[in-house]
Protein backbone atom coordinates (compact mmCIF):
# COMPACT_ATOMS: atom_id res chain seq x y z
CA UNK A 1 0.00 0.00 0.00
CA UNK A 2 1.38 3.36 -1.06
CA UNK A 3 2.09 5.74 1.81
CA UNK A 4 1.06 9.32 1.01
CA UNK A 5 1.98 11.13 4.23
CA UNK A 6 2.24 10.60 8.00
CA UNK A 7 1.43 12.28 11.29
CA UNK A 8 2.70 11.49 14.78
CA UNK A 9 0.91 8.16 15.24
CA UNK A 10 -0.72 7.51 11.87
CA UNK A 11 0.35 6.43 8.39
CA UNK A 12 -1.95 7.64 5.60
CA UNK A 13 -1.99 5.26 2.65
CA UNK A 14 -3.92 5.06 -0.60
CA UNK A 15 -7.17 3.12 -0.33
CA UNK A 16 -6.66 -0.52 -1.23
CA UNK A 17 -8.63 -3.65 -2.04
CA UNK A 18 -6.44 -5.35 0.56
CA UNK A 19 -8.37 -3.43 3.23
CA UNK A 20 -11.89 -4.11 1.98
CA UNK A 21 -12.72 -6.42 4.87
CA UNK A 22 -11.69 -3.67 7.28
CA UNK A 23 -13.77 -1.12 5.37
CA UNK A 24 -16.85 -3.34 5.48
CA UNK A 25 -16.46 -4.06 9.18
CA UNK A 26 -16.31 -0.33 9.83
CA UNK A 27 -19.06 1.05 7.56
CA UNK A 28 -21.48 -1.74 8.48
CA UNK A 29 -21.10 -1.05 12.21
CA UNK A 30 -24.48 0.61 12.70
CA UNK A 31 -24.07 1.45 16.39
CA UNK A 32 -20.66 3.12 16.30
CA UNK A 33 -20.15 4.32 12.72
CA UNK A 34 -22.98 3.99 10.21
CA UNK A 35 -25.60 5.90 12.19
CA UNK A 36 -23.39 8.99 12.01
CA UNK A 37 -22.57 8.65 8.32
CA UNK A 38 -26.16 8.67 7.06
CA UNK A 39 -27.05 7.54 3.57
CA UNK A 40 -27.39 3.83 2.93
CA UNK A 41 -29.19 1.74 5.56
CA UNK A 42 -28.64 -1.68 3.99
CA UNK A 43 -25.27 -3.33 4.68
CA UNK A 44 -22.59 -2.54 2.13
CA UNK A 45 -21.37 -5.50 0.08
CA UNK A 46 -17.87 -6.50 -0.94
CA UNK A 47 -18.79 -5.72 -4.55
CA UNK A 48 -19.87 -2.18 -3.65
CA UNK A 49 -16.76 -1.55 -1.60
CA UNK A 50 -14.48 -2.88 -4.34
CA UNK A 51 -16.14 -0.58 -6.85
CA UNK A 52 -15.71 2.36 -4.47
CA UNK A 53 -11.98 1.66 -4.03
CA UNK A 54 -11.39 1.38 -7.77
CA UNK A 55 -13.33 4.57 -8.51
CA UNK A 56 -11.35 6.53 -5.91
CA UNK A 57 -8.04 5.27 -7.25
CA UNK A 58 -9.03 6.04 -10.83
CA UNK A 59 -10.11 9.56 -9.83
CA UNK A 60 -6.90 10.02 -7.82
CA UNK A 61 -9.17 11.35 -5.10
CA UNK A 62 -7.60 12.61 -1.85
CA UNK A 63 -8.97 9.76 0.27
CA UNK A 64 -6.67 7.89 2.63
CA UNK A 65 -6.76 4.83 4.84
CA UNK A 66 -5.22 5.34 8.26
CA UNK A 67 -2.93 2.75 9.83
CA UNK A 68 -1.57 2.89 13.36
CA UNK A 69 2.20 3.32 13.15
CA UNK A 70 3.12 1.12 16.08
CA UNK A 71 0.91 -1.84 15.15
CA UNK A 72 -0.19 -1.45 11.53
CA UNK A 73 -3.83 -1.79 12.62
CA UNK A 74 -6.52 -0.19 10.49
CA UNK A 75 -7.89 2.99 12.10
CA UNK A 76 -10.35 4.27 9.50
CA UNK A 77 -10.59 6.47 6.41
CA UNK A 78 -10.28 10.22 5.97
CA UNK A 79 -10.76 12.26 2.83
CA UNK A 80 -11.21 15.64 1.25
CA UNK A 81 -14.38 15.41 -0.80
CA UNK A 82 -15.65 17.46 -3.75
CA UNK A 83 -12.49 19.50 -4.05
CA UNK A 84 -13.13 22.47 -6.33
CA UNK A 85 -12.58 26.23 -6.49
CA UNK A 86 -10.02 26.04 -3.69
CA UNK A 87 -12.36 24.34 -1.20
CA UNK A 88 -12.79 20.80 0.08
CA UNK A 89 -15.00 18.95 2.55
CA UNK A 90 -13.48 16.70 5.22
CA UNK A 91 -14.99 13.27 5.72
CA UNK A 92 -13.78 10.82 8.35
CA UNK A 93 -14.79 7.44 9.76
CA UNK A 94 -12.98 5.53 12.51
CA UNK A 95 -13.54 1.95 13.62
CA UNK A 96 -15.21 1.40 16.98
CA UNK A 97 -12.12 -0.16 18.54
CA UNK A 98 -9.88 2.76 17.52
CA UNK A 99 -12.15 5.54 18.75
CA UNK A 100 -11.40 7.56 21.91
CA UNK A 101 -7.63 7.39 21.34
CA UNK A 102 -7.08 10.87 19.93
CA UNK A 103 -6.79 9.61 16.36
CA UNK A 104 -9.76 11.66 15.19
CA UNK A 105 -8.15 14.93 16.26
CA UNK A 106 -4.78 13.94 14.82
CA UNK A 107 -6.30 12.89 11.50
CA UNK A 108 -8.49 15.97 11.06
CA UNK A 109 -5.50 18.21 11.78
CA UNK A 110 -3.32 16.24 9.37
CA UNK A 111 -5.79 16.16 6.47
CA UNK A 112 -6.52 19.87 6.99
CA UNK A 113 -2.79 20.60 6.72
CA UNK A 114 -2.60 18.33 3.66
CA UNK A 115 -5.40 20.27 2.01
CA UNK A 116 -3.83 23.64 2.79
CA UNK A 117 -0.24 22.77 1.94
CA UNK A 118 -0.42 20.12 -0.77
CA UNK A 119 -3.71 20.97 -2.48
CA UNK A 120 -3.43 24.72 -1.84
CA UNK A 121 -7.01 24.97 -0.57
CA UNK A 122 -8.17 28.22 0.98
CA UNK A 123 -11.30 26.73 2.59
CA UNK A 124 -11.81 23.43 4.40
CA UNK A 125 -15.24 22.59 5.76
CA UNK A 126 -17.27 19.63 6.99
CA UNK A 127 -20.67 18.50 8.16
CA UNK A 128 -21.59 16.17 10.99
CA UNK A 129 -24.61 14.76 12.78
CA UNK A 130 -25.92 17.13 15.50
CA UNK A 131 -26.16 14.13 17.85
CA UNK A 132 -22.48 13.29 17.40
CA UNK A 133 -21.20 15.53 20.19
CA UNK A 134 -17.87 13.71 20.34
CA UNK A 135 -17.14 14.56 16.70
CA UNK A 136 -18.20 18.18 17.20
CA UNK A 137 -15.74 18.49 20.10
CA UNK A 138 -12.97 17.06 17.91
CA UNK A 139 -13.68 19.56 15.15
CA UNK A 140 -13.79 22.45 17.60
CA UNK A 141 -10.43 21.29 18.90
CA UNK A 142 -9.11 21.52 15.34
CA UNK A 143 -10.36 25.13 14.96
CA UNK A 144 -13.47 24.31 12.95
CA UNK A 145 -16.37 26.55 13.88
CA UNK A 146 -20.07 26.12 13.26
CA UNK A 147 -21.53 28.37 10.57
CA UNK A 148 -24.91 26.71 9.94
CA UNK A 149 -27.18 24.01 11.37
CA UNK A 150 -30.18 21.98 10.23
CA UNK A 151 -32.00 19.06 11.81
CA UNK A 152 -29.72 16.67 9.91
CA UNK A 153 -26.35 18.42 9.97
CA UNK A 154 -24.03 20.80 11.77
CA UNK A 155 -21.88 22.67 9.22
CA UNK A 156 -18.42 23.77 10.33
CA UNK A 157 -15.47 25.37 8.57
CA UNK A 158 -11.85 26.32 8.95
CA UNK A 159 -10.77 29.18 6.65
CA UNK A 160 -7.06 29.92 7.06
CA UNK A 161 -6.76 33.15 5.12
CA UNK A 162 -10.10 34.97 5.20
CA UNK A 163 -9.75 38.28 3.39
CA UNK A 164 -12.18 39.98 5.75
CA UNK A 165 -10.07 39.31 8.85
CA UNK A 166 -6.55 40.39 9.82
CA UNK A 167 -3.92 37.70 9.30
CA UNK A 168 -2.92 37.92 12.95
CA UNK A 169 -6.43 36.88 14.00
CA UNK A 170 -6.33 39.30 16.93
CA UNK A 171 -9.66 40.43 18.38
CA UNK A 172 -9.92 43.21 20.98
CA UNK A 173 -13.41 42.90 22.47
CA UNK A 174 -12.63 43.50 26.14
CA UNK A 175 -11.63 47.13 26.48
CA UNK A 176 -8.71 46.75 24.06
CA UNK A 177 -7.32 43.69 25.85
CA UNK A 178 -6.71 40.57 23.84
CA UNK A 179 -9.42 38.14 24.82
CA UNK A 180 -8.47 36.18 27.95
CA UNK A 181 -4.77 35.99 26.98
CA UNK A 182 -3.61 36.48 30.58
CA UNK A 183 -6.09 33.86 31.84
CA UNK A 184 -4.97 31.35 29.22
CA UNK A 185 -1.30 32.00 30.02
CA UNK A 186 -1.96 31.40 33.71
CA UNK A 187 -3.88 28.17 33.09
CA UNK A 188 -1.35 26.79 30.61
CA UNK A 189 1.45 27.66 33.01
CA UNK A 190 -0.32 25.68 35.73
CA UNK A 191 -0.70 22.75 33.36
CA UNK A 192 3.02 22.75 32.61
CA UNK A 193 4.39 23.55 36.07
CA UNK A 194 1.85 21.99 38.41
CA UNK A 195 0.30 19.27 36.27
CA UNK A 196 -3.15 20.87 36.49
CA UNK A 197 -5.73 18.75 34.67
CA UNK A 198 -9.08 16.98 35.07
CA UNK A 199 -11.85 18.52 37.16
CA UNK A 200 -9.49 21.04 38.76
CA UNK A 201 -8.53 22.43 35.35
CA UNK A 202 -12.14 22.38 34.14
CA UNK A 203 -13.26 24.34 37.21
CA UNK A 204 -10.46 26.87 36.84
CA UNK A 205 -11.26 27.34 33.15
CA UNK A 206 -14.98 27.86 33.87
CA UNK A 207 -14.21 30.46 36.54
CA UNK A 208 -11.69 32.34 34.39
CA UNK A 209 -13.32 32.37 30.97
CA UNK A 210 -16.78 33.15 29.62
CA UNK A 211 -17.19 30.45 26.98
CA UNK A 212 -19.94 32.44 25.23
CA UNK A 213 -17.53 35.28 24.49
CA UNK A 214 -14.95 32.81 23.22
CA UNK A 215 -17.50 31.25 20.86
CA UNK A 216 -18.34 34.70 19.48
CA UNK A 217 -14.72 35.74 19.10
CA UNK A 218 -12.85 35.71 15.79
CA UNK A 219 -9.52 35.40 17.60
CA UNK A 220 -8.28 31.97 16.50
CA UNK A 221 -5.50 31.89 19.09
CA UNK A 222 -8.01 32.43 21.91
CA UNK A 223 -10.52 29.89 20.59
CA UNK A 224 -7.89 27.21 19.96
CA UNK A 225 -6.30 27.76 23.39
CA UNK A 226 -9.73 27.50 25.00
CA UNK A 227 -10.71 24.26 23.28
CA UNK A 228 -7.29 22.74 23.88
CA UNK A 229 -7.66 23.40 27.62
CA UNK A 230 -11.27 22.22 27.61
CA UNK A 231 -10.61 18.89 25.92
CA UNK A 232 -7.38 18.30 27.84
CA UNK A 233 -9.30 18.80 31.10
CA UNK A 234 -11.94 16.30 29.95
CA UNK A 235 -9.25 13.72 29.14
CA UNK A 236 -10.28 13.72 25.48
CA UNK A 237 -6.86 14.68 24.19
CA UNK A 238 -3.23 14.48 25.30
CA UNK A 239 -1.35 17.65 24.38
CA UNK A 240 2.47 17.59 24.30
CA UNK A 241 4.42 20.22 26.28
CA UNK A 242 5.76 21.67 23.03
CA UNK A 243 2.23 22.56 21.94
CA UNK A 244 1.51 24.30 25.25
CA UNK A 245 4.81 26.20 24.89
CA UNK A 246 3.77 27.29 21.40
CA UNK A 247 0.52 28.68 22.82
CA UNK A 248 2.47 30.57 25.50
CA UNK A 249 4.87 32.00 22.93
CA UNK A 250 1.98 33.37 20.85
CA UNK A 251 -0.01 34.57 23.87
CA UNK A 252 3.08 36.48 25.02
CA UNK A 253 3.32 38.18 21.63
CA UNK A 254 6.60 36.50 20.74
CA UNK A 255 5.21 34.89 17.59
CA UNK A 256 2.23 35.04 15.26
CA UNK A 257 -0.26 32.21 15.80
CA UNK A 258 -0.61 29.96 12.77
CA UNK A 259 -2.52 26.67 12.72
CA UNK A 260 -0.24 25.16 10.10
CA UNK A 261 2.78 25.75 12.34
CA UNK A 262 0.98 24.21 15.30
CA UNK A 263 0.03 21.14 13.27
CA UNK A 264 3.74 20.48 12.66
CA UNK A 265 4.58 20.30 16.38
Amino acid sequence: MKQIFTSENIRYVAVSELLIKDYLRMVNDVEHVQKYLGGQHEPYTEEQETRWVREKLEEKAPVFSMLEKKSGRFIGNVELMDVSSGAGEVGIAITAEMQDRGYGTEAVRAVTAYGLERLKLHRVFLRTNPKNSRAIHVYEKCSFREYDRTEEHVFMEYTPYPSSRPTTGVCLPLGGRRMYYEEFKSLIGAVLRQGLRGDALADALAKSVDCGKVYESEDRLATDAYFSLLHYAAGEEEIPPAEWEYFLKCLNGDGEYNLEDKLKI
